[in-house]
C-alpha cells in the first residue's frame, strides 16, 4: 500500500533546476536576520515582526524584488467569473495588507499576484499536472526567474516558487459566489483555493510502520490542501517562510485552513 508523506530535507534547495533539488514538505530555512529600522530602533527577533515585516525580512535577506502566489487558472467555462475572482484577490490582499497595519509602500509595490492561464494545457487539469508543470517551469525558467528578482538574488528559492495555487471550477465559485464578498470578512473560510506543494512526493509505506497509529491520523498529508482566500496574502505566504510551517497549519481537505 501507498502511505502520502514527504521526504525529509537533506540541503537547502536551489531554483537551479527543480526536478534535482531535494524535496522538503516546507519553504526553506526560517528567517533568522533581525530588522531595524532607521538604524535608532532597536532590532527584533524575525518570530516578533509581523506578516508584512517578515515577508520583507525574508525578500531583504534573499535579495528577491518580488513576492506573491503563482495561480493556475484550471476552469475555462466563465469568463467574467475568473476576472471577477482575480479582482477579488487583489482586493482580498490589499485589505489583508492593511489589516496588518498597512505594510510599507515597498511591500505593496513589490507584491505580485501572478497567473498562468493556457486552456489547451490547464483546462481540468489535476492538482498532480500542475504540479508537475510547475516544477517544470522553475527548472526551465531559473535564469529568467532569477533575473526577474534581481541581478543579485540568491538562488535558493521563496514560497513563490515553492507553493503554486491551483483553481478550479469549485474553488472559483466558492470565492466568486459562496464566499463573503469583501469588504466583507470571510471568518468561516468559504472561499478558499487549492494550495500546492511542489516538494511532496508519494512515499512507500514501510512494514515498519505502525498502520493501525496510521489509519487513525486525520491528517495525512496529500500534497495540497485547501486555503481560505482571506489571508492568503500576507499571512499564509509570511507563515510559508518559516521552516516546517506547512506541517504546523496543514488540514486534509476537504477542511480549510483559516488564518
Amino acid at each position: 500500500m501507498w502511505r502520502y508523506t514527504t521526504y525529509k530535507p537533506c540541503k537547502q534547495p536551489h531554483l537551479a533546476c527543480s526536478k534535482i533539488r531535494q524535496f522538503s514538505s516546507s519553504a526553506p530555512g526560517a528567517v533568522t536576520g533581525r530588522l531595524e529600522k532607521n538604524g535608532t530602533q532597536p532590532t527584533r527577533p524575525f518570530w516578533k515582526l509581523n506578516d508584512t515585516e517578515k515577508i520583507q525580512a525574508r525578500l531583504d535577506e534573499m535579495r528577491h524584488v518580488k513576492w506573491g502566489f503563482i495561480f493556475y487558472r484550471c476552469t475555462y467555462s466563465d469568463e467574467s467569473s475568473w476576472q471577477h475572482f482575480m479582482n477579488i484577490v487583489r482586493h482580498r490582499a490589499r485589505l489583508d495588507i492593511h489589516e496588518t497595519g498597512g505594510g510599507t509602500k515597498a511591500i505593496t509595490s513589490s507584491l505580485e499576484i501572478s497567473s498562468r492561464e493556457d486552456e489547451s494545457k490547464f483546462e481540468g487539469a489535476t492538482i498532480d499536472q500542475i504540479r508537475e508543470h510547475f516544477e517544470n517551469w522553475v527548472c526551465d525558467s531559473s535564469k529568467s526567474i532569477l533575473g526577474e528578482q534581481g541581478r543579485d538574488a540568491n538562488i535558493c528559492p521563496t514560497a513563490r516558487y515553492i507553493y503554486p495555487i491551483h483553481v478550479d471550477a469549485e474553488a472559483m465559485y466558492s470565492v466568486v459566489e459562496s464566499a463573503p464578498q469583501p469588504p466583507a470578512r470571510d471568518k468561516d473560510g468559504v472561499g478558499y483555493v487549492n494550495l500546492i506543494n511542489s516538494y511532496w512526493r508519494p512515499q512507500e509505506s514501510s512494514s515498519q510502520c505502525d498502520e493501525g497509529f496510521h489509519e487513525q491520523d486525520g491528517n495525512d498529508d496529500v500534497g495540497y490542501m485547501r486555503v481560505c482566500l482571506q489571508g492568503l496574502h500576507p499571512r499564509v505566504y509570511s507563515l510559508l517562510s518559516s521552516a516546517d510551517a506547512y506541517h504546523v497549519f496543514y488540514r486534509p481537505p476537504p477542511k480549510v485552513f483559516i488564518r
